[in-house]
């Protein structure tokens, strides 16, 4: 596949999953989770929380909630260097969109929609405001990632909850418009390497999926 087929396909999925912010009941989903994991907030609280509430292997918590961390570094340093520009305005066919006045996203308004000169809707813009110009990868998805990797090791029976939460979260920035696909995947292939290569670190399962000792 050509490159020029493999970005077409990257700009028609992040035009579908943003279609889907049209709802108000999703978008303030993707919303909510956008917001909680900025900065890998809510790994890195959930890491802690864990190490408070579990005395028994507090260390193995705190070094699971540093690895996520240090694995989001990563993908910021990546994202620096690679500069690759935000997804702007994706195109849309529904011609009924609403319009705020300032062309931002606000809380009240489930999308964000830019008018052509005829008044009729051309493109949704993004439905939250980011804490950087780069996009590739995906903060929110390496770490996303790593924490379903490290959490999962260590609550088993919560591993397929966390996966969810997760994918969730990566999802989440196709549909409020921030993030290509590649992006997400890059950003999910990062976090999840990070946490298999530094899981003797946090004594959870090792890069081949047998138990770090």
């Amino acid at each position: 596949m050509r490159y020029a087929d493999c970005a077409a396909a990257d700009r028609g999925l992040l035009a579908a999953m943003r279609d889907c912010g049209g709802r108000p009941g999703v978008a303030g989903a993707a919303r909510a989770l956008s917001h909680a994991g900025e900065h890998g907030a809510l790994w890195l609280a959930a890491g802690l929380a864990g190490a408070a509430v579990d005395h028994r292997r507090r260390s193995r918590w705190l070094r699971a909630t540093a690895l996520i961390g240090t694995a989001h570094l990563a993908s910021l340093c990546l994202k620096w260097t690679v500069r690759r520009a935000r997804p702007g305005p994706v195109p849309v066919s529904a011609p009924d969109r609403r319009v705020p006045a300032s062309g931002t996203a606000s809380p009240g308004v489930p999308q964000t929609v830019r008018a052509d000169a005829a008044g009729s809707a051309a493109a949704l813009g993004p439905l939250v405001r980011t804490a950087g110009p780069y996009s590739f990868p995906s903060s929110h998805a390496t770490s996303a990632a790593a924490a379903a990797v490290v959490f999962g090791a260590l609550l088993p029976a919560a591993e397929p909850a966390v996966a969810v939460l997760a994918a969730a979260m990566c999802v989440s920035r196709l549909v409020v418009g921030v993030h290509y696909p590649s992006d997400v995947a890059a950003g999910a292939a990062l976090g999840g390497l990070a946490a298999r290569l530094g899981s003797r670190w946090t004594g959870g399962r090792g890069p081949c999926g047998g138990r770090a000792e």
